[in-house]
């Protein structure tokens, strides 16, 4: 049977040069709720724990932290998983920890950045928040938090100094971190891919909300909707990511069924949101999902908008 071209698609280029559907050197984000496994983030949170003995913080926190942080060294040499037991349970702990010592001390995890309890200090994560807003496909989720520690620190102003410092501390270091991510995707190489049979492209509609279902919309290199940027995983898979929502291409549900609903959903180590790009010729590509083989196609081979 003759292809009808509808899961036939064309990476066209985004203000950069490039060369079919390469796949480029990119650092996978890491997921929210998780703390690196890296010995210097270990031998981190190991000293925090240290001090909170040292101060004589509260016992039951002290427990749990330590609790926490015996599970992540058990998981920190094992092969990273879907879950990440170690980074969980470290992000955990100094989650704990953190606490513990702040209600004494005032402690902060990004006290380095020397934010304290003034009208300079809230002045500048202000700046940080204002600007995060505005950042199309920033982190919401850090950019929340971030927020949320800056009221706080407003709320402590008049009571605990270092408490107010504290939050402000840890609301700039979160908005500095969505910025800095997102300003590492500006960055990377961005395709566009366009449907043989319409020449049309793959459009996330402009919602950036979890559930979407992507469109095809008239090809522009200028919209963001259209933009992606491939985060290698492992020969030959791949996640696809939307610029602007940065959010990934989905298989709704994981479904293996012809027909599924393709949707943008945050980027987990999901089978469903891994592709493989298989050259066609002619600079076409087929983009193929990992848990069922089938191809990514244009529903009932339309033209439209």
């Amino acid at each position: 049977m003759k292809s009808t071209g509808s899961h036939i698609f064309k990476p066209m280029l985004s203000g950069v040069v490039l060369v079919g559907l390469a796949i480029f050197a990119a650092t996978p984000a890491t997921a929210q709720g998780m703390l690196s496994c890296t010995p210097t983030k270990m031998k981190q949170v190991r000293g925090m724990i240290d001090y909170a003995k040292e101060i004589k913080a509260q016992p039951q926190l002290i427990q749990s932290a330590e609790r926490r942080y015996g599970f992540a060294r058990k998981y920190q040499n094992e092969p990273r998983a879907i879950g990440n037991p170690c980074e969980k349970n470290l992000f955990s702990a100094h989650q704990q920890i953190n606490s513990a010592i702040t209600q004494i001390a005032g402690y902060s995890f990004y006290a380095h950045l020397g934010m304290r309890c003034d009208k300079k200090s809230f002045g500048i994560v202000l700046a940080h928040l204002k600007k995060g807003r505005k950042t199309q496909g920033i982190n919401r989720k850090l950019w929340s938090t971030a927020n949320t520690h800056y009221n706080f620190a407003g709320g402590a102003q008049h009571f605990s100094k270092p408490k107010c410092a504290t939050h402000l501390n840890t609301s700039l270091g979160n908005i500095k971190k969505a910025l800095a991510a997102r300003a590492k995707i500006a960055k990377r190489p961005k395709i566009l891919l366009r449907v043989k049979s319409s020449g049309k492209c793959l459009d996330m509609t402009g919602n950036p909300k979890n559930g979407v279902q992507l469109w095809q919309w008239t090809c522009n290199r200028a919209n963001v909707n259209q933009q992606f940027f491939n985060q290698p995983i492992s020969k030959p898979w791949q996640r696809l990511r939307n610029v602007r929502s940065n959010r990934c291409i989905d298989v709704a549900f994981g479904s293996k069924k012809g027909g599924a609903k393709i949707v943008q959903w945050d980027c987990y180590n999901n089978p469903n949101q891994m592709w493989k790009i298989v050259r066609r010729g002619g600079g076409w590509v087929s983009v193929v999902a990992r848990h069922s083989n089938m191809c990514l196609d244009l529903a009932y081979g339309k033209k439209e908008n």
